[in-house]
């Protein structure tokens, strides 16, 4: 072959594999394209087929008589905490030794002493204060007596002299007296008269004075013990025993009246608020008032018994509680806020310890069990629906219930389920029509 030859047929056979590498790319191009295209279109719904005789797995109910528990969680907190505060005004010359949070007080024991010097001697001034008046009440009390003696014998004179100047009238009717005698008579009268009734006015006045005096002695009285009050405030003693949570106080420091020195937490009583839904409170025995004074309250803490347990702790070991109260209602969350005391000699807490500020699991308990009847919680399907399975057909049949309460596990039926229901525990489809029939798997449970 040829040069020639060969260069024409190398060309022809490129020509012939171009052409094929061209249908090749245009043939994977339209492929691809076609695939893009399928995928834009929207793939028909599948339709869920409910066959008859759906396989089902189901528990037969019955009516308990079941104590309804509810879990919250709350702090330990003392139940009493007293904040001391200065009274008077003062320069701290004393405090107790090592005084700091956490360090254990006895009841009585001087915690601060504050400067005394100012207050005995206000006491020392008032005392004297009432002395002279107390003397000035005893000297007006003899002048009272003096003066109503010098008016009776002042009430003689005066009555004498009054006949005297009428039986000079009547000798002179008589003439056997001259009109000098009985001016003269008059006259004495008449000093008689104004002599008797000036020292009238000052006996009559007396009692109005000594009543004065005697209010002032008695708010003499009043200031010594106000001064005494004082004095004594100056020495501030632990009410209780308890433990220090707070201290701001240094000697030599000059405080006011109001000033918060010392807080005092009783640690031998403490007490845990929890929060409970109202519902949830209703069912535990919380009701309305009956009382007409307080009728938009609630009461009824007396049926709810209560454990507390420690959330870090581990075992069966709690403490026995009571519900002490019902501290408030809160607006905002439409909670009842419960107050509740441990029993810190409870023979159920073993070793386990309980101090204010322990985080703690507070179960709540209706003390009167009710009629209830407990279901599983895979129980209650799609919507809320409960179906029982009817005994002779196989049939489903959706139940009209109310609920007590529920647990993470369970539902508690008061109403609407009778004993002896078998109540469908599976999970059934969305479409499932009322009648179905179904085949109950677990036969150990439908017996």
């Amino acid at each position: 072959m040829s040069v020639k030859e060969y260069i024409v047929k190398h060309k022809l056979m490129s020509r012939v594999v171009l052409r094929g590498v061209v249908c090749l790319i245009t043939l994977l191009f339209g492929s691809l394209l076609m695939k893009k295209l399928a995928s834009l279109k929207e793939a028909p719904q599948k339709k869920v087929e409910v066959i008859s005789g759906t396989r089902v797995t189901a528990v037969r109910v019955k009516t308990e008589n079941i104590s309804i528990t509810f879990t919250e969680y709350g702090t330990a907190r003392p139940a009493n905490e007293v904040s001391l505060s200065s009274q008077v005004t003062g320069i701290i010359t004393q405090i107790a030794t090592d005084l700091k949070k956490g360090r254990i007080v006895e009841k009585g024991e001087i915690i601060v002493v504050i400067d005394k010097s100012d207050y005995q001697i206000k006491l020392e001034i008032e005392k004297a204060e009432k002395i002279r008046l107390e003397s000035d009440l005893r000297k007006m009390e003899l002048s009272y007596a003096d003066d109503t003696t010098r008016l009776a014998s002042m009430g003689r004179d005066y009555e004498i002299s009054k006949r005297e100047y009428e039986r000079k009238l009547d000798l002179k009717s008589k003439n056997a007296a001259s009109i000098s005698d009985v001016d003269t008579a008059e006259q004495a009268k008449a000093q008689k008269e104004n002599s008797y009734l000036l020292l009238k006015n000052v006996v009559d006045s007396y009692p109005m004075q000594l009543d004065s005096q005697k209010a002032q002695v008695s708010r003499a009285q009043a200031l010594i013990e106000q001064a005494r009050l004082n004095l004594d405030r100056c020495v501030i003693n632990a009410p209780y025993k308890g433990r220090i949570t707070f201290e701001n106080v240094e000697v030599g420091a000059l405080i006011n009246s109001g000033v918060k020195l010392v807080s005092i937490s009783d640690d031998s009583s403490l007490e845990i608020e929890v929060s409970l839904n109202a519902m949830d409170a209703l069912n535990l025995g919380l009701k309305p008032s009956t009382d007409p004074q307080s009728k938009y309250w609630i009461e009824g803490v007396e049926n709810i018994k209560a454990k507390i347990r420690w959330v870090e702790a581990d075992g069966d070991s709690f403490y026995d509680a009571r519900v002490d109260r019902i501290d408030s209602l809160d607006e905002l969350s439409r909670t009842v806020k419960l107050v509740v005391s441990p029993e810190l000699s409870s023979p159920n807490a073993g070793e386990l310890p309980l101090t204010a500020g322990m985080f703690c699991k507070v179960d709540l308990m209706s003390s009167e069990p009710r009629k209830l009847i407990e279901i599983p919680r895979d129980a209650v399907q799609f919507g809320g629906k409960i179906f029982s399975v009817d005994k002779e057909s196989n049939r489903l049949h959706e139940k009209t219930y109310k609920t007590s309460h529920g647990t993470n596990d369970s539902i508690y039926i008061k109403s609407g389920l009778s004993d002896g229901d078998m109540i469908v525990t599976s999970k059934l489809p969305f479409e499932l029509i009322e009648g179905l029939k179904v085949s109950i798997v677990n036969s150990e449970d439908s017996e």
